[in-house]
């Protein structure tokens, strides 16, 4: 509990007076002079805030964005993804063709040589 103050009130041209110890006067320029700065300092919080909400958002909507480009990313490799299987079974199917191919064409090769030796053989 604090102690209590004797004051002395003056009435100076309709003006109120209060005398105050020193000390006390003291404490009160301190204690307004601290309540000023808390006043300056809290205002400086708000604009702080104020300015990391805005950065927040910003950086919200950055988030979102870059989220739409992964998905679209991920589209795009799964299309690819398709489209190297349907060429990759394309390969397949053309290498299987060009095996039956050769394999037709060295049957005609041997037939043609065994017909024109046979041919040969039957001239002589």
């Amino acid at each position: 509990m604090s102690p209590l103050i004797s004051q002395t009130v003056t009435i100076i041209n309709n003006d109120t007076v209060i005398c105050l110890p020193l000390l006390v006067s003291k404490q009160i320029v301190l204690d307004l002079e601290s309540g000023d700065l808390c006043a300056e300092e809290l205002e400086l919080i708000k604009e702080d805030t104020t300015n990391l909400n805005k950065k927040i958002h910003y950086l919200s909507n950055v988030v979102s964005l870059l989220e739409g480009k992964e998905k679209s990313y991920i589209n795009q490799i799964n299309t690819y993804q398709q489209v190297d299987s349907l060429k990759t079974d394309k390969i397949k199917t053309l290498d299987s063709k060009l095996t039956t191919t050769k394999n037709i064409k060295n049957v005609l090769i041997g037939t043609s040589i065994g017909l024109l030796i046979i041919s040969i053989l039957l001239i002589l």
